[in-house]
C-alpha cells in the first residue's frame, strides 16, 4: 500500500497493520460528531 493512501485512510481513522484494518479513535469521533450534527440539523428543520 502506498504512503499517500495510508495517510489518507489514517486521516479518516483507518489504520492497516498486521494484515487487518484497525479503526482509530478519530473515526469514532467522526461518527459521533456526524450523529450530533445530524440530530441538530433535524431538530432545527
Amino acid at each position: 500500500m502506498s504512503t499517500i493512501i495510508r495517510k489518507f485512510f489514517l486521516f479518516f481513522g483507518f489504520h492497516k497493520s498486521y494484515g487487518r484494518l484497525w479503526i482509530t479513535k478519530r473515526f469514532e469521533k467522526i461518527i459521533w460528531g456526524s450523529f450530533i450534527v445530524l440530530a441538530f440539523y433535524r431538530y432545527f428543520n
